[in-house]
């Protein structure tokens, strides 16, 4: 009933209802806001000065609300703050119902590597994904990356438990079971299992036999509790911690199942790539920095690519 209905807090704008405090030219705006921040490189935002009837037309309202200069100061990479990670962001305002929720629903949030990159991509996203947890389907890309992720997992804990190593087809034994495990259809599993025992197959037949026998594998920083500039959460998992060979440090890997990547792209240096990876291997360090229970000093940060064709390389 309606009463039921109220009695559940939702922030408004996750279900569309004509008691929504918002006005449709809000919503409109916010649509607006959503679409500029799909940007990469550059954004170009036009209008036509006629109408087909050569009627003069005025250009959106929304655009008024654009700055026409903007400028940005680069912080240091090294700084150990939250400005090494975002820019001030004007919020909206928020009526006090909503305002509760979000502080309810932060209270016991961490932020992560991902949830970094979301908010880079889209605030509005963030929000919704990672604060209020909105459901969102998971995409098959998503399951076979997690399923590849689980083999190297039982390969780096094997070796890090003295065992012999395991040979490619108990590892693909591992993946072949994690992915069925993943809820995908019968042609996704198909496609992904004969990719996967491929590549897989491949990559752990040349790479393989080169690693140093991990330090640890899925470290996990949750509960240690960390805290940035003594006030924010943040949390991570690390795929793989290793020796750097002739010193007392560590080096830390993640695993990355998509197109391996120049280390130029990785620094968003070229034209068709962003710094989602560079940033995430920076709050990696950041983390292991401000964690004092991490026992170990990080001389590198590292992704192992497992390309989907067959590309292996580590930068």
């Amino acid at each position: 009933d309606k009463k039921a209905r109220e009695s559940i807090p939702v922030p408004p704008g996750i279900i569309p209802n004509s008691d929504s405090p918002h006005s449709p030219i809000e919503e409109e705006r916010r649509l607006f806001f959503v679409a500029m921040t799909r940007a990469r490189q550059r954004l170009v935002i036009s209008y036509p000065k006629t109408d087909s009837n050569q009627t003069p037309l005025l250009p959106s309202p929304f655009i008024r609300d654009i700055a026409h200069k903007a400028s940005a100061e680069a912080a240091s990479p090294a700084a150990l703050s939250v400005a090494t990670f975002f820019n001030p962001i004007k919020s909206e305002s928020r009526d006090r119902k909503h305002r509760q929720l979000l502080d309810e629903a932060i209270k016991q949030y961490a932020l992560s590597p991902t949830s970094i990159n979301t908010y880079f991509q889209c605030p509005q996203l963030f929000l919704y994904q990672n604060i209020f947890r909105v459901p969102a389907v998971r995409t098959p890309s998503q399951a076979y990356g997690d399923a590849v992720h689980r083999a190297l997992e039982f390969i780096g804990r094997a070796m890090k438990n003295g065992a012999s190593s395991p040979t490619p087809d108990e590892a693909l034994a591992i993946f072949a079971s994690a992915l069925a495990s993943q809820g995908l259809s019968e042609n996704e599993t198909a496609v992904y299992l004969d990719r996967g025992q491929k590549i897989l197959r491949r990559y752990l037949e040349q790479e393989a036999t080169h690693w140093s026998i991990p330090i640890d594998v899925e470290y996990n920083f949750t509960p240690h509790s960390v805290m940035l500039d003594g006030a924010i959460p943040i949390t991570g998992k690390l795929d793989k911690i290793e020796p750097i060979a002739g010193t007392h440090k560590v080096r830390i890997v993640d695993y990355k199942t998509g197109a391996a990547k120049s280390r130029r792209a990785i620094l968003g240096q070229t034209a068709t790539h962003d710094q989602d990876y560079w940033r995430q291997l920076k709050f990696y360090a950041v983390l292991a920095q401000a964690d004092p229970n991490f026992p170990y000093e990080v001389g590198e940060v590292a992704l192992a690519f497992i390309d989907p064709n067959a590309k292996f390389k580590t930068e």
